[in-house]
């Protein structure tokens, strides 16, 4: 196809490769961080000269069709490309909207649903000073419960458990985030707090599910 515009004297393909080669090199040069490398970021200028090279090929099949069909037929040559668009607006659409959804559902954690849960709990029986976050290796990371909780601020994590012994001696009501197979801190609160409520939080991935420990 770049032969083809090529010879046709158009010399906008050879730039855009060139253009492609210069625009990889910040993600190919990285090579303090190989484990950072292929970077989406650091490559991210040559992801319109790709989106440009693959219609070049559909601006050359265009130009083919128009002198192939000449005269009354001529509204055949807009049949092919139009064709090809629709498919790939429904592929697009697909694999956007149903198979990546399911996807990324499937891989991030439930911090919308945690920030709901805290955000109910400070605006019903408590506030968010009484909201814990219970960190978890590899789990969720606070500031976003914080964002989906509508206070950026929030920062109640509880990275040592030596540290819910202090929170006994406040009698107001606590609310307790944390993951589902944390044994260590579940055994902990259920031994400072008897009359805590443990409720499981069904969310629509059931990967995503949480605990939550209420104590009145």
């Amino acid at each position: 196809m770049h032969r083809f515009l090529l010879r046709q004297g158009d010399r906008r393909a050879l730039y855009l490769l060139l253009s492609l080669f210069v625009l990889i090199l910040p993600s190919a040069l990285s090579v303090t961080f190989p484990v950072e490398n292929p970077s989406v970021v650091r490559a991210g200028g040559a992801i319109p000269v790709v989106a440009l090279l693959a219609a070049l090929a559909m601006a050359a099949m265009n130009r083919a069709l128009h002198v192939l069909f000449r005269g009354g037929r001529r509204w055949l040559a807009v049949v092919p490309p139009a064709a090809l668009l629709i498919a790939a607006a429904y592929l697009t659409f697909n694999w956007y909207f149903v198979t990546y959804d399911h996807q990324y559902r499937r891989s991030v954690w439930g911090t919308r649903d945690m920030g709901r849960v805290v955000r109910g709990f400070a605006d019903s029986v408590g506030d968010l000073d009484h909201a814990y976050h219970i960190p978890y290796s590899h789990w969720v990371d606070t500031r976003n419960i914080a964002i989906n909780a509508g206070d950026i601020t929030w920062r109640n994590t509880v990275d040592d458990l030596a540290e819910l012994r202090a929170h006994k001696e406040d009698p107001a009501p606590k609310l307790y985030i944390l993951y589902p197979g944390d044994q260590d801190a579940l055994r902990v609160l259920h031994d400072l707090y008897p009359t805590g409520q443990l409720r499981r939080y069904s969310a629509e991935v059931a990967i995503n599910d949480f605990f939550i420990f209420f104590v009145p």
